[in-house]
């Protein structure tokens, strides 16, 4: 077996990006998830090319923004963030 060894093979860093973003939403209230009936059509998986976002978070294709019912906006947040 032939082991091939990366600096050869011009690995770059922006050869390693992923080319999408996966992101799961939810069609109406996260809580129907619960319920077996609406569990299956409540959520989806959004494909969206890849970019580098800004908190929020925030990019060319993608904008979330966290609004309750009461019309307040959350703080953002940033995907890289470890906290």
């Amino acid at each position: 077996m032939e082991v091939l060894d990366p600096v050869n093979l011009n690995i770059t860093a922006d050869s390693l990006k992923p080319t999408h973003r996966r992101l799961r939403g939810y069609a109406f209230d996260p809580s129907f998830s619960n319920q077996l009936e609406s569990s299956g059509v409540n959520t989806i998986t959004y494909h969206i090319r890849w970019e580098s976002l800004a908190p929020g978070p925030l990019g060319e294709y993608i904008e979330v923004m966290d609004v309750d019912p009461r019309g307040i906006t959350s703080a953002s947040c940033h995907l890289r963030c470890t906290r």
